[in-house]
């Protein structure tokens, strides 16, 4: 999958180079939606029986793919992202999210961190009217705010090939890279097809895998 990975992100600058602006800011957020559009075989990992096994015990027998994207740091991309719930950005009904590390992911250079029972309720985020350099328009600011505080924090440090599975509502941030190190992963995104959802145009790739 590494390898499938850097030949996209080796595309992507070049389409970058040649003035494709949405691209660009894509590549400067360091995440990039639609991996299996341009390479149909990785279509294969968010069907792996591993995965799936899972999932069913998560959401019940009838899942649906509902998108993929990767994420990266390096010495260009080194900021953290900021404390969010996924749904805000998602809308419609809850969803869970597998993120695969391709590289080591280390507090030196970007892991990501969780709060446990986040998952039990929508938090308010602040909107941003201009998004950030790192793109996120809903976050969350103190975690005091919300009754919360760092001793809630779970570190997930993950070896190459190391998964973590977690729902939408997952308050959850990561670490800002200080090493230069590649820290690569690919995020799969899935819902119950079971409920009732709303329409994700922009999402080509979305099907069913089970039932």
């Amino acid at each position: 999958m590494g390898d499938a990975v850097e030949g996209i992100v080796s595309e992507l600058r070049e389409e970058s180079r040649a003035g494709d602006q949405k691209v660009a800011k894509s590549l400067g957020y360091g995440v990039f939606v639609g991996l299996t559009l341009r390479r149909p075989y990785l279509r294969d990992v968010f069907r792996d029986d591993r995965i799936v096994d899972i999932l069913t015990a998560l959401i019940g027998p009838k899942i649906g793919f509902l998108s993929d994207k990767i994420v990266f740091k390096s010495e260009d991309v080194a900021f953290p992202t900021p404390w969010h719930q996924d749904h805000a950005y998602w809308g419609g009904t809850h969803k869970i999210s597998v993120w695969i590390a391709l590289d080591a992911a280390t507090t030196g250079n970007g892991c990501m961190q969780f709060i446990p029972g986040s998952h039990l309720k929508d938090i308010d985020h602040d909107q941003l009217d201009t998004p950030p350099k790192d793109g996120f328009g809903h976050q969350l600011g103190e975690l005091e705010r919300v009754g919360l505080s760092e001793k809630d924090v779970i570190t997930v440090e993950t070896r190459p090939g190391g998964a973590v599975f977690f729902h939408d509502n997952t308050l959850h941030r990561s670490l800002p890279n200080t090493t230069g190190a590649r820290r690569r992963a690919f995020i799969i995104t899935y819902r119950d097809l079971s409920q009732a959802d709303q329409d994700y145009p922009d999402l080509a790739a979305a099907e069913s895998i089970t039932g």
